[in-house]
């Protein structure tokens, strides 16, 4: 499942489908235009975009701060070399996002600073890392979770 529309100015819609239900649009240059994740339960089989009718008008950009913390399961999974890890934060907070092996030991440092309240997302880039299953921790706050992520070379 999933679908790709090409548009005339370069741009390309993506549509992951239902394994990471989310939707990308990708500029010409590579740059992302859009992300839309979709909440867990909720699948999709195709998106398309659609020209707005005339008359009516885009929805300012105002994202919604989130409610409550949450973690994202990293994509791609499996990845190789690299994976974006997706999470909320609901007010600002000082955010450490750590990676281990499985004997417990850090792998790396992928984030620790201040952030604002909002989605936030970073890039792991597990090169020189041998393939195998490794955890990634967010804390942030009162919040910790941990999540698992597979490296196949």
């Amino acid at each position: 499942m999933g679908y790709v529309q090409r548009f005339d100015d370069g741009n390309t819609l993506i549509g992951w489908g239902a394994t990471n239900p989310s939707v990308t649009e990708v500029r010409a240059d590579g740059s992302e235009a859009l992300e839309l994740n979709l909440p867990p339960g909720v699948f999709s089989y195709r998106a398309i975009r659609f020209p707005w009718p005339p008359g009516v008008e885009s929805v300012a950009e105002n994202p919604a701060v989130p409610q409550s913390f949450r973690l994202d399961q990293n994509f791609p999974n499996p990845f190789n070399p690299s994976t974006t890890i997706r999470y909320e934060l609901p007010g600002p907070e000082h955010v450490t996002l750590t990676v281990f092996n499985t004997l417990g030991q850090v792998v790396a440092q992928v984030v620790n600073q201040e952030e604002p309240a909002g989605d936030q997302s970073a890039v792991f880039d597990a090169e020189g890392l041998s393939s195998g299953m490794y955890f990634y921790r967010l804390e942030a706050g009162d919040f910790v979770q941990t999540k698992k992520l597979l490296l196949l070379k």
